[in-house]
Order: structure tokens, then C-alpha cells, then sequence
């Protein structure tokens, strides 16, 4: 992909050297892959697409790793967990059950907090997290 503008940016005379294009594929090669690192790299950084990075964010959030559940479970925990960092009430908690898959939710006071869970799917199957 980058060799093409690396040497369609040449003079025409340049373009035919055996020597310039086989510079160019070698720096165009080089420059794919950078983009395909950036591009995970910028997937790691956001929490929905994350896959190798999770044990980074666990590790940060005194979440221990369990690499036997699924990437969407432990993103899950890792959402909840960054919104349940402060002084909880109502509303905070109702934040950390929706990050859960299945997590709906009605909260309301009756001789304590009762969470009833509203999904037509259930309760989340990662409720221990």
C-alpha cells in the first residue's frame, strides 16, 4: 500500500530504478506494518475491544485474571469495576449492573437495597463478578 505512494510521489524517470523500487517496497512494507500495530494498539487502549491488554486493566483494578472466561465477561468486570471506584448509591449501582450483559435492572429501597433484574434473558451469567 505504501510503496505504491511512495513511489507514485517519485519522478517518472526515478520510478523505473530497480534499486529505488526495491527501497520502496522494503519501506512500504515496513510502514503497512506500523499501521496494523497502531491499529491494535488503539484497540487495546478502549476497553470494548480490547483483548491482550485485559490483564493490564485487571492488574490495575486488583481484578485477578481468569484467561478461562470469555473476553466479554472480563471487559464486563473491568467496566463495573472502573465505575464502582467511588461512594456508591442508587444510581451507582444501577451504572455497574447494566455494564453486565443481561444486567437491567430496577433498584429500590424496601427494609434494605433490592436489586430485582428486569431482562427477558435473565440475570448475568458472571453475577459472582
Amino acid at each position: 500500500m505504501y510503496k505504491d505512494t511512495l513511489t507514485n510521489n517519485l519522478h517518472k524517470l526515478v520510478r523505473q530504478d530497480p534499486l529505488v523500487n526495491e527501497i520502496n517496497g522494503s519501506i512500504g512494507v515496513s510502514l503497512d506494518d506500523f499501521d496494523e500495530r497502531i491499529g491494535d494498539f488503539a484497540k487495546q487502549i478502549d476497553i470494548d475491544t480490547a483483548t491482550w491488554s485485559l490483564p493490564v486493566y485487571e492488574k490495575e483494578l486488583g481484578i485477578i485474571t481468569d484467561i478461562s472466561k470469555p473476553y466479554v465477561e472480563r471487559r464486563q468486570q473491568i467496566i463495573s469495576r472502573l465505575r464502582g471506584t467511588s461512594k456508591i448509591g442508587a444510581a451507582e449501582l444501577k451504572l455497574i449492573c447494566d455494564s453486565y450483559a443481561n444486567g437491567n435492572v430496577e433498584i429500590y429501597l424496601d427494609h434494605g437495597i433490592v436489586v430485582e433484574f428486569t431482562s427477558v434473558f435473565g440475570i448475568p451469567s458472571n453475577i459472582d463478578d
